[in-house]
């Protein structure tokens, strides 16, 4: 049903990030999440010395925050 309203009419897409990090076997061990965010749609982490840096695909930024 939503499909099918005009564009104008139609809720926008949400705009926040969740970064997961597990354990060897798999399990979640911390959950990062930030909502209206001018940075969203993480698409790849990399941790260097204690942090961690999110790229995306989707803009021009990179998020960063202590692990």
């Amino acid at each position: 049903i939503i499909a099918r309203l005009p564009k104008a009419l139609q809720p926008k897409e949400p705009k926040f990030f969740m970064v997961g990090v597990l354990s060897a076997a798999g399990e979640i061990e911390e959950l990062y999440q930030r909502r209206e965010s001018a940075f969203y749609f993480c698409t790849g982490v990399r941790v260097h010395d204690g942090t961690a840096y999110c790229g995306t695909i989707r803009g021009e930024r990179i998020a960063r925050f202590k692990l």
